[in-house]
């Protein structure tokens, strides 16, 4: 729905409509004009016009009983990364998380978003646990199974390496026999696993020191029984990766 404009009204008083667009799509045989209450936001369906109609005029708005579902609502920008969690898909555009109406990927409000101190990396959705946000700066957990109530925690001051997520049950690191899905990326500081109740474990840390790469790509094998984590990075080139003693 496209943004709507406030008018002022005289007492009994009504409104007419000039110029009114007429859509050449053949499948569109009608449109509608929706109104507020008075002094009110939300917008309410008050007449149905034919495709062809050019002019109206309203001085009885009607019952106010279907309300504009798509009110404030629009296209997604163009941006990534994207992730899917409890129902709604988040994009990235930036520093600013957006996240798209539930169960509706094509609509987003760009009123409502979360903003981060420096460009997301990464997104990573860990079960109904929440969603990891890696940035150029620092990492995040956004604590919560739904968008709109996400508590948001600081969980690391490190970089996450753009496009080096994969994934992995959680039997793989011994913690169960759960089939759960646990997150493994690459940050500045090495490769860490994300576990859905927000926990965030370095696992070379004190083993290994990897170049601090821009981008990368990974995948998670099992390959004669050893579980492997494979990834290529890519960047500047740096003095080789040296193992601690």
């Amino acid at each position: 729905a496209p943004g709507g404009n406030m008018i002022e009204l005289a007492d009994n008083g009504g409104i007419h409509f000039d110029a009114l667009p007429v859509s050449y799509d053949p499948t569109v045989t009608h449109k509608a004009i929706y109104l507020t209450e008075v002094n009110g936001e939300r917008l309410w369906r008050a007449a149905v016009l034919a495709n062809a109609a050019t002019t109206a005029t309203l001085t009885n708005r009607g019952p106010m009983v279907v309300s504009l579902g798509t009110q404030f609502l629009g296209p997604p920008p163009a941006g990534g990364p994207l992730a899917i969690h409890g129902g709604r898909v988040l994009v990235a555009v930036r520093n600013l998380l957006y996240y798209r109406e539930p169960f509706a990927p094509e609509l987003l409000d760009r009123r409502r978003s979360f903003v981060f101190p420096s460009a997301i990396t990464l997104l990573a959705p860990v079960g109904t646990g929440g969603v990891f946000v890696g940035t150029e700066t620092q990492h995040f957990f956004l604590d919560g199974a739904e968008a709109s109530a996400y508590q948001l925690r600081e969980r690391a001051r490190s970089k996450a390496i753009r496009g080096t997520l994969t994934y992995a049950p959680e039997s793989v690191f011994g913690k169960s026999s759960s089939e759960n899905l646990v997150a493994i990326w690459h940050t500045s500081e090495g490769i860490v696993r994300g576990e859905p109740n927000g926990a965030m474990v370095n696992l070379t840390r004190d083993r290994f020191f990897f170049p601090d790469q821009e981008r990368g790509a990974s995948v998670m094998r099992t390959t004669r029984g050893i579980n492997q984590y494979l990834a290529v990075l890519q960047g500047t080139e740096t003095a080789a990766p040296s193992a601690h003693t």
